[in-house]
């Protein structure tokens, strides 16, 4: 439905920016001829709150045709996030000393298996099956749910109450964010902590990242929106770190009872007052922007046809979908797009059509031209073609700006 009301506060929304219509970004399907004649479409762009400053997608799709049993993100395929994701857990447990952590939207147990190699009772919540599975099998305790106040008390049944709750990539994901906020706030110890991490809304302006905006991230989130939403449900976000995640995102650490707010956080927060990142009118240059960054691309293909260059893509990422059908590109403009991820190979690109292949048959092919999609991840995936090929391509990414690399 579209999201003429604000999802946090009720207030009328303004338009900011209309990616036009496209599939869900990790609706992969196959090369069946019925799944291609009912691929479903909605409109994709971005509207903002004037009132709480809240911005969030123009339509909101239902997460259980989402996160549906076909869903296929599997966070362990990316050896630079299980990196962070390592560092983070060594972090945390310094810092916190955790006897009970719950993780919401623990995907393929990624996190799970760090907590479980330092002997730290970890349980995690992941609706989607095949990553659930995964998690599952190596013998991970997970609830097979979306996260809901239902969850909240089967966990204080069956496990007490956390004393840390992880929601990594999860909670701009969620359609009634406020909700979301509240039973976590009602799910933690009383002298616990939240730990959310989550591409910060800045990024949009300051790094073109018009990509990350998809159907799956219902909210685009300031340190001012997020501590305007715990407010609410009787939380109080204390502290953050920029971490270099997702092409630069924020993690915040939200907890009941610390009330006193770090000087790092009060002066963020008065950094986004002044620059007018906490008033949706700081979005509005995204538009015109991106007009001119498609021209751009629209041009770089029509110089790849006229010189006859073969073009093929790295990364079948959903921020890569975003570009594909934002821009037009198809398969005419793209022989193909290898990945890492096995389930996602033998599958096209939702609305493009593009076959996605493994990395040896990206070789075999030889293109001339290889565009990295998840630009956030280029230095792994630069590395694996310099490891595998025997020459190199000309290697580009399309996002902030088109660069060569």
């Amino acid at each position: 439905m579209n999201t003429i009301t604000c999802r946090c506060c009720g207030s009328r929304t303004e338009n900011i920016l209309d990616l036009g219509i496209q599939p869900p970004s990790n609706a992969y399907i196959s090369t069946k001829a019925c799944d291609l004649m009912h691929e479903e479409k909605f409109p994709l762009g971005m509207v903002g709150c004037k009132h709480c400053g809240m911005l969030q997608t123009s339509y909101d799709v239902s997460p259980n045709l989402l996160f549906n049993p076909k869903y296929q993100y599997f966070s362990s395929i990316s050896n630079s996030w299980l990196d962070h994701v390592e560092k983070t857990v060594g972090l945390l447990e310094t810092r916190f000393n955790p006897k009970f952590v719950i993780e919401i939207a623990s995907n393929d147990g990624y996190m799970l298996d760090f907590w479980e190699k330092i002997n730290i009772l970890a349980v995690g919540v992941e609706p989607t099956m095949a990553p659930r599975e995964i998690s599952l099998s190596k013998g991970h305790k997970v609830i097979g749910e979306f996260f809901s106040e239902d969850v909240v008390q089967q966990i204080h049944a069956d496990y007490g109450m956390p004393d840390l709750v992880i929601c990594n990539n999860v909670f701009a994901h969620v359609p009634d964010i406020e909700s979301f906020a509240k039973n976590i706030i009602n799910l933690i110890s009383d002298d616990g902590t939240i730990v959310i991490e989550a591409p910060y809304a800045e990024n949009l302006v300051k790094e073109m990242q018009f990509d990350t905006i998809y159907h799956e991230h219902y909210s685009y989130l300031t340190i001012t929106s997020v501590s305007n939403i715990f407010n609410k449900v009787g939380g109080m976000l204390y502290d953050f770190d920029f971490i270099q995640t997702h092409g630069g995102s924020i993690r915040y650490f939200v907890s009941k009872n610390i009330q006193e707010k770090s000087h790092g956080l009060l002066n963020q927060l008065k950094y986004e007052s002044k620059n007018g990142i906490s008033n949706i009118s700081y979005f509005y240059s995204l538009s015109e922007k991106l007009s001119l960054l498609k021209s751009e691309i629209i041009d770089l293909f029509n110089s790849f046809k006229k010189k006859d260059l073969l073009v093929a893509g790295y990364g079948a990422a959903a921020k890569g979908n975003t570009i594909l059908n934002y821009v037009g590109l198809n398969n005419t403009n793209i022989k193909l797009i290898a990945d890492n991820n096995p389930a996602k190979i033998g599958m096209l690109t939702p609305g493009s059509h593009i076959p996605i292949v493994g990395i040896d048959e990206l070789k075999e092919l030889r293109p001339d031209v290889v565009i990295i999609f998840p630009w956030n991840i280029q230095t792994e995936l630069v590395n694996s073609i310099r490891a595998n090929f025997d020459y190199e391509p000309d290697m580009i990414v399309l996002v902030p700006e088109i660069k060569y690399l």
